[in-house]
């Protein structure tokens, strides 16, 4: 995903930005306002929890 005139877009990536976002990993998954969820580096993208 890239962000292209104000909107994300699919774009292809090379293999390099493939094994780039491979090698990062991701983080756990946590309970939303733990403080797991922050330490994971996971942010709210809509607002307060609901």
């Amino acid at each position: 995903m890239r962000w292209i005139d104000g909107d994300w877009r699919l774009v292809t990536g090379s293999e390099a930005d493939i094994q780039h976002l491979v090698s990062e990993g991701q983080p756990q998954a946590v309970a939303p306002g733990t403080p797991e969820f922050e330490k994971a580096g996971w942010i709210w993208i809509n607002g307060a929890p609901q």
